[in-house]
């Protein structure tokens, strides 16, 4: 009918409670309750982070079949690599001939798409350059570059990468550029100890170190190497906010699924999918910690104009309610 509630299912690659995917959820949902259309929303976990048994997914395959071939929905929104990965595997079976709208993907390429119609999203890439810059910008008299990066999980490999490929061949020739890859915390602790004063660290990926039978959180991984580093730590992604990083150039789960959002009301209102291409530049802010600025003595003054600053005593909570919400 004319008047139907279209629906929306959301496929997450995640869980409940963590953090990148629920800020995903969050941006997503404020951007669909503020279009104003009535829609009706369902959420899938696969919960690929906690649970790597490629078996599972033929039985989460069963159970979502069962749900919607007689529920099916309108359109199909999935949030990082193991669901899109997931979705496409599955697509015929489970939602045939629906619109995918992708966000989370890291570092997406358009040839993951050759072949494959009725797909479009939001690239996740982050801009290692960008938040260099922004640190250079901040603290002038850097005189050392320390990258810490991981090749554990494909996506890591892939910032490893880049950074050894485009990244940190730019700077070597005005600082002293250090990597620091695939150690364990013991190795980190050590490698920071050792350098000089005027350096700045960048954390690009994770310790080697595990944690209860299970992978470290990004929390956990930002907490152990920020209390480890006797400098100031920049991020890329807001997950390590709040862990005693300084800042950075940072790409926020809410601004994917805010962007994922605004494809999927384009397609719902009318807008053939293949007139809307993915977004390639993924959406990024400039946020740093007031605590950890004042712990290195920089004044605020040194940062970008537009910058957001959270853990403001009076105006944090305005500043960034969202991020709050989210992580409280």
């Amino acid at each position: 009918a004319a008047d139907a509630v279209p629906e929306i299912l959301v496929v997450n690659s995640y869980h409940r409670g963590y953090s990148w995917s629920d800020e995903v959820e969050s941006g997503l949902r404020e951007r669909l309750a503020s279009s104003g259309r009535a829609i009706e929303l369902s959420v899938e976990y696969l919960d690929s982070r906690r649970f790597t048994d490629p078996s599972l997914a033929e039985a989460l395959v069963q159970v979502l079949a069962a749900k919607y071939d007689s529920y099916p929905p309108d359109l199909v929104i999935v949030s990082d690599n193991a669901a899109f990965d997931f979705a496409l595997r599955y697509r015929e079976r489970l939602f045939p001939d629906r619109p995918l709208v992708f966000c989370g993907y890291n570092n997406f390429r358009p040839a993951v798409l050759n072949g494959i119609s009725g797909v479009t999203g939001v690239n996740e890439e982050i801009d290692m350059a960008a938040t260099v810059e922004l640190a250079l910008r901040v603290q002038p008299d850097t005189r050392t570059l320390a990258f810490i990066t991981s090749t554990g999980e494909a996506s890591s490999r892939r910032i490893a990468e880049i950074a050894a490929a485009e990244v940190l061949p730019r700077y070597r020739d005005r600082f002293e550029v250090v990597e620091i890859k695939d150690a364990s915390m013991a190795e980190i602790g050590e490698q920071l100890a050792r350098l000089p004063k005027n350096t700045v660290v960048f954390l690009a990926g994770q310790t080697r170190d595990q944690g209860p039978g299970r992978a470290l959180t990004p929390e956990e991984n930002g907490r152990l190497i920020s209390a480890a580093s006797p400098f100031p730590v920049y991020t890329f992604w807001d997950f390590h906010l709040n862990t005693g990083v300084l800042g950075g150039h940072v790409l926020t789960g809410a601004d994917q699924g805010r962007a994922a959002a605004d494809l999927a009301l384009r397609i719902l209102a009318g807008t053939p999918i293949a007139d809307l291409p993915v977004v390639m530049t993924s959406p990024a802010q400039d946020i740093f910690d007031e605590r950890v600025l004042k712990r290195f003595g920089i004044a605020p003054e040194h940062l970008p104009p537009a910058s957001v600053i959270i853990n403001r005593p009076d105006s944090a909570w305005v500043r960034y309610r969202g991020l709050i919400l989210g992580i409280s």
